[in-house]
């Protein structure tokens, strides 16, 4: 999928439209889709054994808090491949409208090169 965003990284302005754009698309993509990258009784199993190992490493538990605090959103689906997913969701003409190559290259602000305050 291809979305022009060229030059919001230069313009503080645009990058923050671009940002925006993209909470909205990955807003309407989590209130739809709820499919996990594997089960979640997989994922939980995974976890407590990852927490297993630190504790019998003695990591202390403020890292370990912070490590699981880290894998909240770890078994979610990535933003591209909830672009991918709500754009096959699309009809052809909207696509088009909307100027959005869904066969092209996954291309979108990841993250700024400024950070907002």
């Amino acid at each position: 999928m291809s979305i022009d965003v060229t030059g919001f990284r230069d313009n503080p302005s645009l990058c923050a439209l671009g940002l925006a754009y993209r909470n909205i698309l990955e807003g309407i993509h989590r209130v739809t889709e709820h499919t996990p990258i594997v089960g979640r009784a997989t994922f939980r199993q995974i976890r407590k054994k990852i927490v297993a190992l630190l504790k019998r490493e003695s990591v202390a538990q403020s890292l370990v808090d912070r490590i699981c605090d880290s894998m909240s959103h770890v078994n979610d689906p990535t933003f591209a491949s909830r672009l991918t997913n709500l754009c096959n969701r699309l009809t052809a003409p909207l696509l088009d409208r909307m100027e959005i190559d869904p066969f092209g290259e996954i291309s979108f602000i990841t993250k700024p090169s400024w950070t907002l305050h």
